[in-house]
């Protein structure tokens, strides 16, 4: 989702969304930060310009953003390096938006360039990590017949609409 870039690179997700069927956007912690307001605000942002169509979060962070412009002077807890409660939070905070998917960015981080060892959940060798359990028990859970009816729902409508 391009939303936080909207005036300075046009971007219009509201037109991108009215293109397609399904919409998806990424939101990584790692370059938007973790704050909570933040993460509910990708998801509500992209179901608002998804205008009732289904969407899915297409890009999540499953592990550590060292190196890019955006995390230069942060600290490592905004959203920096992942651990798995912040998997959770992330992913639970894009459902709650109306997100009816999601996808890690990488399986295993990259294993070179400028973004080496960046946002994979499992490990360089490809071998479990704690973030890659986390998230393998939320698609367990996402996807339980006892969660239906709760993906199923969507948020409220609000009453009241922001003029970008």
């Amino acid at each position: 989702s391009a939303i936080p870039d909207m005036a300075s690179r046009g971007c219009d997700d509201w037109l991108a969304a009215s293109k397609v069927e399904v919409f998806g956007y990424t939101w990584i912690q790692a370059r938007k930060g973790s704050q909570s307001w933040r993460n509910f605000y990708g998801g509500d942002i992209t179901r608002a310009a998804s205008r009732g169509k289904p969407f899915w979060h297409a890009e999540r962070q499953g592990g550590p953003l060292w190196m890019q412009p955006q995390v230069l002077n942060r600290d490592k807890e905004d959203g920096r390096v992942a651990e798995p409660e912040d998997i959770r939070v992330w992913s639970l905070s894009s459902f709650a938006a109306g997100a009816r998917g999601m996808m890690n960015l990488r399986y295993r981080p990259l294993l070179d360039g400028p973004l080496f060892g960046a946002f994979g959940s499992y490990g360089m060798d490809g071998s479990r990590t704690p973030r890659s359990e986390i998230a393998s028990e939320l698609a367990r859970w996402t996807n339980a017949p006892e969660q239906a009816e709760l993906m199923a729902a969507s948020p409220v409508r609000g009453d009241i609409g922001l003029l970008v």
